[in-house]
């Protein structure tokens, strides 16, 4: 997440907002930061394709493994979600278990 929105808003990325806290079961709930959901929302679905295929490539660098077209999916699918948010002036969560 925060390589998305360095690489989409540049600077530094702002960090996430836990909302329920990691605990030993794997679970947490975060807002992701209104800079990166902003962003995401005035992206146009060139832009996203574009930050894709860097994320992508940086994501092989940190042996993260993610590909050029699930990346731009993924982008384009938050991006909808943000710009959904925004107009309802809400923040953007994420619900994450790590089992």
């Amino acid at each position: 997440m925060a390589d998305w929105e360095v690489l989409l808003a540049g600077g530094v990325a702002t960090g996430s907002r836990d909302v329920v806290p990691m605990k030993n079961d794997g679970f947490t709930v975060f807002e992701l930061p209104s800079r990166l959901c902003s962003a995401l929302a005035q992206a146009s679905s060139g832009r996203l394709i574009e930050v894709a295929g860097a994320w992508a490539e940086l994501a092989a660098v940190k042996d993260e493994g993610v590909r050029a077209e699930t990346a731009a999916e993924i982008l384009m699918g938050l991006a909808d979600l943000a710009r959904r948010a925004e107009g309802f002036r809400q923040p953007l969560y994420c619900w994450y278990f790590a089992p």
